[in-house]
């Protein structure tokens, strides 16, 4: 393999432009070739993986889209969303990606706009969700290839479902920490929740924010760009969809909420023993501390008269032991009065 220099690696990656019709897939090598096809068929499925700013712009004007549409196809940390925009319908979703911790995997953007002759999909990396797309789409009969709304709902479908897998991972996960949670805390645990909490969160805003698109435009459905009779279904469909996603979400919130919950109860709990620990030990120590205070006290009485063999047997041997012999026993009645174990030992995982 040729070595890789510096200035070959910081060159961008040549887009990947793939059309699909009904004559099946078609990889082309420009974008000039794409839109030149375009113009041959009914309608065509046009994917697009990293293309350039200037492809964009010679695409929108072939498609006619609205100024500064194709433009901000490849822009990324904005919410989910479905649009109308002139002649055409527009959603932006999130694809869950493969790398990185759990509870912070990247994630593909993907634009989808639908005109009435073209199906647009464009994203800055590669997307394995919309490659199963294309393969379900090849398997169509020739009449559905041509609907337009078929092959958006498909993907937009698609899209939502990718999220599943890591929603799956993260409710699992949740419930591995809930066990845990049950035998002691491990420092780490606290950090991890507060990550999948807020990692719901985003889930449940960007959904909130795209149901709540979805719900703008139900009865304009008709009346959009690219729709056709029947389309209701597939739109309610997708609208179920997303709801029962963004019921679930909310459920494993709730979960992350318990187990943060259960940490705090596990460390209160420790607190808890730590302090009546402290309580048994003070009153173990008083008596003894008083014993020692007053034999070490420099009185005539003990220092000059207390000398013969049976003082030392009885205050040197015998008191010491009825004294270790009393706390001992006092320890044993408060320790089972106060309810006092031994204290939760702070874990780590490995």
């Amino acid at each position: 393999m040729r070595p890789m220099n510096s200035t070959q690696a910081l060159e961008p990656l040549p887009p990947v432009i793939e059309v699909m019709d009904s004559s099946g897939p078609h990889r082309m090598p420009a974008i000039q070739d794409a839109v030149g096809y375009l113009r041959t068929v009914t309608f065509a499925w046009l994917d697009l993986e990293n293309p350039s700013e200037e492809e964009l712009r010679h695409l929108g004007e072939s498609l006619e889209l609205e100024p500064g549409t194709a433009a901000t196809l490849k822009d990324t940390g904005q919410r989910p969303s479905f649009t109308v925009t002139g002649n055409s319908v527009r959603a932006r979703l999130p694809v869950a990606g493969s790398s990185g911790p759990l509870h912070s995997r990247s994630r593909v953007w993907v634009s989808a706009v639908l005109t009435s002759g073209c199906l647009l999909t464009v994203h800055t990396a590669p997307c394995p969700p919309l490659q199963g797309v294309r393969a379900r789409y090849g398997i169509l009969q020739e009449s559905a290839k041509t609907d337009g709304a078929l092959a958006f709902f498909l993907v937009l479908d698609t899209l939502v479902g990718s999220l599943e897998p890591q929603l799956l991972a993260l409710h699992e996960r949740l419930d591995e920490i809930q066990e845990i949670l049950l035998e002691g805390s491990p420092a780490e645990i606290h950090d991890e929740v507060i990550n999948i909490r807020r990692t719901l969160t985003e889930f449940d805003q960007g959904l909130s924010w795209y149901s709540g698109d979805l719900e703008d435009l139900a009865e304009a459905l008709p009346e959009l760009p690219g729709m056709r009779p029947g389309t209701g279904t597939r739109f309610d469909r997708h609208q179920l969809r997303v709801a029962r996603m963004r019921a679930a979400v909310k459920d494993y919130r709730e979960e992350a909420k318990d187990a943060l919950a259960q940490e705090a109860s596990n460390a209160d709990s420790r607190q808890g023993q730590l302090i009546n620990m402290l309580t048994v030990y003070a009153t173990l120590f008083l008596p003894l501390t008083f014993i020692t205070g007053y034999f070490g006290m420099n009185f005539g009485v003990i220092a000059n008269h207390l000398q013969s063999n049976l003082a030392f047997v009885l205050l040197g041997l015998l008191l010491p032991a009825a004294s270790v012999t009393f706390t001992y026993v006092r320890y044993r009645r408060l320790t089972k009065r106060l309810g006092v174990g031994p204290l939760a030992v702070v874990q780590k995982t490995p």
